[in-house]
């Protein structure tokens, strides 16, 4: 028999644990809590699912948000996710539309002002020129050309460009996609990775898909997911990969082989839809000069540089081969960018993002390239007029 002062004396013993046991699971949740806000409050400024000018994308991993005005009031994206205006309702239906898709360069990072970046320069040039023209900034910044190309046949339905120019160069950013474009599928409308849909059975994908835009909004989580979802994409020995003929991207095969692929997606659809095609090749900014090249090789051993002994063109002249072999016709911007790289104070901020000067002389050597296609011309010039837009 249990006498009656045992029981009275485990009675406050267990309370005394129970306690204890509660303050620790409370001050377990109070501190994931706190780890998660200052979580959340770091990562602020790069996250892609709130208002910065970017947003998660099932196609492309991310994409420009539409209407986005920059901090600086000036820079703005407009409807279609284009920096610049919108299309006026009374464009004139004949005008020659030029779509430019590219990256940072070629969105005009570091240049508030549109009507300072190339694709203004361009569109100024043509109309002096007697040209009824309108170009459109497709650049979005890290973009590759896998996503580039996807993004312009995605944007081709609306604003049924005359001509399109896919700028390249021969470096990793462009041609080694390491973004989640592949790894996204559509649930509901939404983004969600792909690995939360295959891993439940088809009538439970709805229910995952929304157990993880609930969890996304534990910074943990997020951080977590962007984590994964990275892994494994691009291999360090890759990350200053530059392309050329006499060494393959070892670990990195098959995304260039997945790069060759949607450029030839592209070459297909603007065949089928009659529309014009250039890549615009532009050498590195390592490139520019002898001096630059042989100390950025140095540099960054053990990155997938080229040998030692590559001239500094030779990447260049390989990535023109083979886009010429995948069915494109190269606009070559290297006198133009060996210019910029020459004086760097003067045409960069950052040795690779143009200053307006650096924009005006894209800009005029690409009106130049044109004018040199005077069939070209004759040719965009003849469809639209048998094909006004409505």
């Amino acid at each position: 028999m249990i006498e009656e002062s045992s029981l009275g004396a485990d009675l406050p013993r267990k309370g005394v644990v129970f306690g204890l046991l509660l303050k620790v699971v409370v001050g377990a949740v109070m501190g994931l809590g706190l780890a998660d806000f200052a979580a959340g409050h770091y990562d602020a400024a790069r996250d892609l699912r709130r208002s910065g000018a970017l947003m998660l994308d099932a196609e492309l991993a991310w994409a420009p948000r539409p209407d986005f005005v920059f901090k600086n009031g000036i820079t703005r994206v407009n409807s279609l996710g284009l920096r610049g205006p919108e299309i006026p309702s009374d464009a004139p239906p004949t005008e020659l539309r030029i779509l430019g898709m590219g990256a940072s360069r070629t969105f005009g990072s570091g240049v508030a002002e549109n009507e300072k970046i190339w694709s203004n320069v361009l569109e100024k040039l043509l109309n002096f020129e007697g040209i009824e023209s309108r170009v459109f900034n497709g650049g979005v910044n890290g973009y590759s050309n896998v996503q580039s190309s996807r993004r312009a046949i995605r944007l081709t339905p609306v604003l049924q460009p005359d001509l399109i120019l896919l700028f390249t160069s021969p470096g990793a950013q462009m041609l080694l996609d390491e973004t989640i474009a592949g790894q996204w599928a559509e649930v509901g409308g939404e983004p969600v990775p792909r690995d939360i849909v295959d891993a439940v059975p088809g009538l439970l994908k709805p229910v995952a898909a929304r157990l993880h835009r609930l969890l996304l909004n534990s910074s943990l989580y997020a951080r977590y997911r962007a984590r994964i979802q990275a892994d494994g994409n691009r291999p360090p020995g890759l990350r200053r990969y530059v392309y050329n003929d006499r060494q393959a991207p070892l670990g990195g095969e098959d995304m260039l082989d997945t790069t060759w692929r949607e450029i030839e997606a592209l070459v297909e659809h603007c065949r089928a839809e009659q529309i014009e095609l250039r890549a615009v090749l532009m050498p590195l900014a390592h490139q520019t000069t002898d001096k630059a090249w042989v100390r950025w090789i140095r540099s960054a051993r053990g990155k997938g540089v080229p040998p030692l002994d590559m001239p500094r063109r030779e990447p260049t002249a390989a990535l023109e081969a083979q886009l010429k072999r995948l069915g494109l016709e190269v606009w070559l911007l290297q006198d133009e960018l060996e210019q910029i790289g020459n004086d760097t104070d003067r045409f960069t901020f950052d040795t690779r993002h143009w200053t307006p000067p650096g924009h005006r002389i894209v800009g005029t050597s690409l009106l130049q390239h044109l004018l040199a296609e005077t069939e070209l011309l004759e040719r965009m010039t003849a469809h639209r007029q048998q094909h006004p837009r409505d």
